[in-house]
């Protein structure tokens, strides 16, 4: 079981979201982040939705790219959403992380 399942968009950088996991961390949080918890060969959209299953709180690092309809972290968010989890928007600003 993990406290928080932290989602963003690769295409923007991880820098933010892993600032996000070291401060949950460092702050004795469980936190479900794709790097650390998906395991080599594995299919991806399962074990995604085994961490959210598995989370009590979904934070996702909201940039356009994220949030783009075909985006990956949208199909997280609605499956967070389906999974009655709570959702915590995280805003990145373009240019800063």
């Amino acid at each position: 079981m993990y406290d928080v399942f932290v989602s963003y968009a690769r295409a923007d950088g991880s820098e933010m979201a892993l600032r996000i996991v070291n401060a949950l961390e460092r702050r004795g949080k469980q936190v479900w982040f794709d790097t650390e918890d998906i395991p080599p060969a594995v299919t991806f959209t399962p074990e995604i939705q085994t961490g959210i299953d598995g989370s009590d709180a979904f934070a996702i690092v909201v940039t356009e790219r994220s949030m783009s309809p075909s985006s990956v972290c949208r199909i997280e968010l609605e499956h967070a959403i389906l999974r009655g989890k709570r959702i915590v928007p995280v805003r990145r600003v373009m240019g800063r992380s």
